[in-house]
């Protein structure tokens, strides 16, 4: 709002009990990435075939949710973040998802399961 002075006027509200509501990822997702995403790329990937389900999350978590930490000698290391807990919110497990969609397409020319398809 502007003053008759032409000063700018800003009102600031405070809410000491307010929280923003962020999605989490629900119990649906987390199985559909667990018992559908999962085995299809251990299935896809050959070198993930003799993988469990636990390590192919932990290779899917560097890859495509990770960063990399470069210690005094220069040497880099690269690790995941906690993407499919019920402390992460849904638009950034999707984005997750969205870049693994991405790199399956472009390195092997197919889709990922919907989550309503059978898994084979």
């Amino acid at each position: 709002m502007v003053s008759e002075s032409g000063e700018v006027e800003i009102n600031i509200m405070y809410c000491e009990n307010c929280k923003k509501e962020i999605k989490t990822v629900s119990n649906d997702q987390r199985g559909w990435y667990w018992a559908g995403i999962i085995p299809f790329l251990q299935t896809l990937v050959p070198q993930w075939k003799g993988l469990t389900t636990n390590q192919v999350h932990e290779v899917l978590k560097t890859e495509f949710n990770g960063f990399t930490i470069e210690d005094k000698f220069g040497n880099k290391r690269k690790y995941g973040q906690s993407i499919s807990s019920n402390q992460v919110g849904n638009k950034k497990f999707d984005q997750y998802l969205l870049r693994i969609a991405e790199w399956v397409r472009n390195n092997y020319a197919l889709e990922m399961p919907e989550p309503d398809a059978p898994i084979t």
